[in-house]
């Protein structure tokens, strides 16, 4: 399921997730070699946006993405 609003573009990236967001562009681009990721913090630090946001830049690229709550 492609959530559109959820892209790495739309993201707002603060001193809180910058960390978080550098790994998620890297997981986009399928540049980590990663079992699986966690994204963990606080509130409103863009965990569920960064989460769909490499899932949807991977569905672009052919990948099947199966989102797991």
């Amino acid at each position: 399921m492609k959530k559109k609003n959820y892209l790495l573009e739309n993201f707002v990236q603060g001193e809180s997730n910058r960390v978080a967001y550098e790994c998620a562009k890297k997981l986009a681009r399928d540049e980590w070699e990663a079992p699986m990721v966690a994204f963990y913090g606080n509130p409103g630090n863009g965990k569920t946006h960064l989460a769909h946001a490499v899932g949807n830049a991977l569905q672009e690229n052919g990948v099947k993405v199966a989102y797991v709550e």
